[in-house]
């Protein structure tokens, strides 16, 4: 969603350019595997790489309004063990959603549908099917045009950091620092968003 457009104006603007562009949802040894910059969206622990931060994101619940307006709008954390949840498998630690900046209120989530494709949990929010937890990035444009909406975002955790990741020796590398410039440019024109506060018919 934000990787592809940055690549792709990098290669317009440097014809000489070839890039490897490898998309996992995984963590990767940027130095066995022979990647020249990594994007990670977490809290980053020391290490003997350098890293940039270009962003932030929040872990936000998301329902449709139909949903919504069968089931009801809840009004606390405890009140999503009444519906139905959707959770991604490699979202949550020991299957437990935690909220605010102390990581309390929590629940144990127990899903009506999980799944290990967030397109697949996002796209069965959009059906209707249950609340889902999801990256505000993956979700802003269905908010914003009225398919989703955010549910409880007063408790939402803190936002998790994107860095731009690359090991020291490669940071004088004009395709790394192609890649940084084009990478700051693209995020400080707002393209990664959070918008809890929109109307619902927004």
């Amino acid at each position: 969603m934000h990787i592809l457009p940055i690549v792709t104006k990098l290669l317009r603007a440097h014809p000489q350019l070839d890039v490897h562009l490898i998309l996992v949802d995984r963590v990767i040894r940027l130095v066995e595997e022979g990647i020249d910059v990594a994007v990670r969206i977490a809290d980053l622990s020391d290490s003997s790489l350098h890293a940039i931060r270009v962003a932030e994101v929040r872990r936000v619940l998301v329902a449709s309004p139909a949903y919504l307006a069968e089931r009801g709008v809840p009004a606390h954390v405890s009140d999503l063990l009444k519906h139905d949840l959707i959770a991604f498998d490699s979202f949550a630690l020991n299957s437990e959603w935690r909220f605010t900046q102390s990581g309390r209120p929590s629940i144990r989530c127990e899903p009506r549908l999980l799944t290990n494709s967030v397109e697949a949990a996002i796209d069965a929010a959009l059906d209707g099917l249950g609340i889902a937890r999801a990256l505000s990035y993956q979700v802003d444009a269905h908010v914003r045009a009225g398919r989703l909406r955010y549910v409880l975002p007063e408790f939402d955790p803190p936002g998790v950091p994107v860095s731009l990741l690359f090991q020291a020796s490669r940071r004088g590398s004009p395709n790394v620092r192609a890649l940084i410039a084009a990478a700051q440019e693209y995020f400080r024109s707002g393209k990664i968003t959070y918008s809890a506060n929109l109307p619902a018919s927004a």
